[in-house]
């Protein structure tokens, strides 16, 4: 269920890329990326922090590089929302890598 929330999610935030609104779209894909996390390990969103995240991914499992990197795409994202022209990725390989994080964790968390 996480993950077809997280495609679906995704999906959304490319569409609003292609459309050229890039707030909402760094927006969109912090939301799949949070709510990933908040449906795959049951957690209240109101209770999610950057490093809590890295301490959930950590504990289940998932390899230390990949949970640094899925809170650097969250940052990212945060950052890129709030100083458009400071961004440090380009839109389309933030996308990608935001895609492939929710593989990796979904690989690598345990049930």
């Amino acid at each position: 269920m996480a993950m077809r929330q997280a495609r679906r999610r995704l999906k959304t935030a490319k569409q609003l890329l292609d459309q050229g609104k890039y707030e909402e779209y760094y927006t969109e894909l912090s939301k799949a990326l949070w709510l990933y996390l908040t449906d795959k390990f049951t957690i209240p969103f109101a209770e999610l922090s950057l490093s809590n995240a890295r301490e959930i991914l950590l504990r289940s499992n998932v390899p230390s590089e990949t949970a640094e990197e899925f809170a650097l795409i969250l940052d990212e994202c945060e950052f890129t929302r709030f100083a458009p022209s400071a961004g440090r990725m380009s839109e389309k390989e933030l996308y990608g890598k935001a895609a492939d994080l929710i593989v990796k964790v979904q690989t690598h968390a345990a049930k």
